[in-house]
């Protein structure tokens, strides 16, 4: 991955063929000067730091200067997985409708390689909302909503459980689909909801009464209520509500949604409270 938020690559110029004032060092020759040595011989001039990357403001010109310790930070490689918020789940009208669970949350696996120090943008969605008009789970991005983005799952609906978060709508180098909900039966139990999706597959779908079952980091999808009783909330990360039996229960909201980073020696988990991961 190039190098990023502190300075750019987007130049094309090798630093030997420039000229000028660098920090005060009248450059008559064509080499690289940093606070009058030089570069080639600095200590920090070190192999794959690439002369672009070198120069704080991007352009190796008259005043630019030489971000050593940006450029010369050790590099961390690290993974990431997304998922999005779970759907909420369906409650009918009347205490008879088939409540239909949320669907569960897709997700998003990317590879990165960047200097310690590197501040990446995040957002962790949020579960829907379980009710008479219940909402979808809100998208999980890392960076930004363009480079890598997992999908929240659908609202249930009468007798029709929410869709899950969809892999072709998600950003990444592996996508999968969370599970779809259950639909519920009229008069009878609520659909269970669709389990979030993890890095290896796509989230089992919910049935009539009982969640799917995620694998981790995937949420369970709630389980949907008997005659008379609530639905389920589905877990985190991503999995979709469970709606209510028919009768005066309440419907379940989606589960949360999470950012895991798999780092060489840790794990880190980022959750809706967090708007930013720094790279270690």
């Amino acid at each position: 991955m190039p190098y990023r938020t502190r300075f750019s690559t987007a130049i094309g110029l090798e630093m030997q063929e420039a000229t000028g004032n660098y920090l005060g060092e009248q450059r008559n020759q064509p080499r690289t000067w940093y606070n009058g040595e030089p570069l080639e011989d600095f200590p920090g001039d070190v192999a794959g730091c690439t002369p672009e990357a070198r120069w704080f403001d991007g352009s190796p010109g008259p005043g630019a200067v030489f971000d050593k310790d940006a450029c010369c930070a050790p590099s961390v490689a690290f993974t990431v997985d997304c998922i999005g918020g779970g759907g909420g789940a369906f409650k009918g009208g009347l205490p008879m409708s088939p409540s239909g669970g949320g669907g569960g949350a897709g997700c998003s696996r990317s590879s990165y390689s960047v200097p310690s120090g590197t501040v990446f943008a995040v957002q962790v969605g949020t579960g829907g909302t379980g009710g008479t008009s219940p909402t979808a789970g809100v998208d999980t991005w890392f960076d930004s909503a363009t480079i890598q983005l997992a999908k929240g799952g659908g609202a249930g609906g009468l007798n029709a459980g929410g869709v899950g978060g969809q892999s072709s709508a998600g950003i990444g180098t592996t996508k999968t689909t969370g599970g779809t909900g259950g639909n519920g039966v009229a008069s009878g139990v609520g659909g269970g909801g669709g389990a979030g999706a993890d890095p290896t597959g796509n989230g089992s779908n919910g049935a009539n009464n009982g969640g799917g079952a995620g694998v981790p980091p995937g949420g369970n999808g709630g389980n949907g209520g008997a005659i008379g009783g609530n639905g389920a909330n589905g877990s985190q990360a991503g999995g979709g509500g469970g709606a209510r039996g028919a009768g005066s229960g309440t419907s379940g909201n989606g589960g949360v949604g999470m950012i895991r980073i798999l780092l060489p020696t840790t794990t880190v988990f980022l959750g809706p409270a967090n708007t930013s991961w720094t790279v270690p």
